[in-house]
């Protein structure tokens, strides 16, 4: 039978380029996860301020039509027939670049 002798630590320079190979390693790794977790918050905004665009835009439109139907007068009535449809889709998209500029630079 044949004796396998014991095996040591690394030591000196390969020692020191394991060292900071594993240490890459796991800056790397992390770098991997933390980005995947970013990713699905980004989506998660993203998503969340797209539902509230639609929400917004369609509430609009359908107090749009129930004014010119239904033939409704008022001060909200009025106000909301001389609502400015373009206006709020130039904030919405600047709500996305503004977003998207945050999402770069995190």
């Amino acid at each position: 039978m044949t004796r396998i002798p014991p095996t040591r630590p690394p030591t000196g320079a390969i020692g020191t380029l394991l060292s900071a190979g594993f240490l890459y390693l796991i800056a790397a790794l992390n770098l991997i996860v933390l980005s995947g977790i970013f990713k699905i918050y980004y989506n998660l905004v993203i998503t969340g301020l797209s539902i509230g665009a639609a929400f917004i835009i369609g509430t609009i439109e359908i107090l749009g039509i129930l004014t010119t139907e239904v033939h409704l007068n008022g001060g909200f009535w009025d106000l909301r027939a001389n609502f400015n449809i373009n206006l709020a889709g130039f904030c919405i998209a600047g709500l996305f670049i503004i977003v998207w500029a945050v999402a770069l630079t995190y």
